[in-house]
C-alpha cells in the first residue's frame, strides 16, 4: 500500500489561475475571498462571480485542471475585487 501525502497549499487572494481542463477550459479565476469553505472568484474576462467549494478547487490544483498563474499586482486586484462586490451587490 502506498500513502500519499498532499501538501495543502493556501489558496491565497489575489492568486490567478487558469482552467485547462473541463467545463471552463480557457477561463481564468482571480481569488477574491476565502471564506466558510468556498473560494470567491471573479471570472476574467467575462466578470462573472464564481463561488467554488474550497476542496472542489483544491482537487482542481492538485489535480492540474487549474494552474496558478500569476498573483496579481495590488492595484489590479483593487479593481477587480470592486467589481466582484460591484456584481455582488447588483445580484441582491
Amino acid at each position: 500500500m502506498v500513502a500519499y501525502n498532499y501538501i495543502v497549499k493556501a489558496i491565497k487572494k489575489r492568486e490567478l489561475y487558469a482552467c485547462s481542463h473541463g467545463d471552463y477550459v480557457g477561463k481564468m479565476f482571480v481569488v477574491i475571498e476565502v471564506k466558510d469553505q468556498q473560494v470567491g472568484c471573479l471570472q476574467v474576462p467575462e466578470l462573472i462571480n464564481l463561488k467554488i467549494p474550497t476542496d472542489t478547487f483544491d482537487t482542481g490544483r492538485n489535480s492540474d485542471i487549474i494552474e496558478l498563474v500569476e498573483v496579481l499586482p495590488k492595484d489590479v486586484f483593487e479593481v477587480t475585487t470592486a467589481q466582484y462586490h460591484k456584481n455582488e451587490d447588483s445580484n441582491n
